[in-house]
């Protein structure tokens, strides 16, 4: 699941935009947008429910979309892991467009950050256009903050750390609410001011391709770049990314 935020706070009563970004395995092969949704009316008594009215459409907004989701996305035959570049990508663009359309406005770049919450293990095909998207964050300066719920990913270690943002590892579900709330909701400025849970040491060693283990020395594809930690006639004999041939020199 990946969240974009982007708010601007005035004594704590003028939300002015969240964009929310959705992301289900294994499940649904789907990332749809959650908010804002020109297609998503909230409820009629949402406005005389007690809360903040923009804070409670928001929310009827978006329990109304996962439930569309839930009720319409298809289900593939077999679990499939979902492309995490593709959303990171996606999210990245509508960063971006929405940096240029407000550049007339504004004398500074519109803050930005990028939450992944993720319960999955990585995938090493992914391992290079997640990459590039990472490239992409750094250069407009968006923090990929990740949150893993019960499992491991040198990928996203990886992403959180060239990006500057924070991750965090809960072995408890129960705490995710408080880690939101106390380790990203805060922004960037107000970061610096509070204790931050510690970086882990992240491995930078890159996972082959072919048996998805974390290497030290590999063999590279000479045209797509992928690695794989054996080549040959009867272990890989071609590249699984472009399925150029892979044959030692003799």
């Amino acid at each position: 699941m990946i969240f974009s935020r982007r708010c601007s706070l005035r004594y704590r009563t003028d939300i002015t935009h969240f964009f929310f970004y959705v992301f289900i395995p294994p499940l649904h092969t789907c990332s749809r947008f959650l908010y804002p949704s020109s297609s998503t009316r909230p409820p009629a008594d949402v406005v005389d429910s007690g809360q903040y009215q923009r804070l409670a459409v928001m929310g009827a907004c978006i329990r109304a979309k996962l439930g569309e989701i839930t009720a319409s996305a298809p289900r593939p035959a077999s679990r499939k892991t979902l492309p995490l570049s593709q959303s990171l990508s996606q999210a990245l663009c509508y960063i971006s467009k929405t940096r240029h359309s407000l550049a007339a406005t504004r004398s500074d770049p519109l803050p930005a950050r990028i939450l992944v919450i993720n319960a999955s293990e990585d995938n090493a095909a992914e391992y290079v256009p997640v990459m590039n998207s990472l490239f992409g964050a750094q250069k407009l300066g968006v923090p990929v903050d990740v949150c893993m719920l019960r499992t491991k990913s040198t990928l996203l270690e990886q992403a959180a750390d060239l990006s500057h943002g924070v991750f965090v590892a809960l072995e408890d579900p129960a705490a995710l609410l408080q880690t939101l709330l106390t380790v990203f909701l805060p922004d960037n400025a107000v970061r610096e001011q509070v204790v931050l849970p510690s970086p882990p040491s992240v491995d930078y060693r890159a996972a082959c391709f072919c048996h998805h283990k974390s290497k030290d020395v590999c063999y590279v594809c000479s045209v797509c770049l992928s690695i794989f930690c054996q080549v040959g006639t009867h272990c890989q004999p071609q590249c699984s990314t472009c399925g150029t041939p892979l044959a030692l020199p003799s």
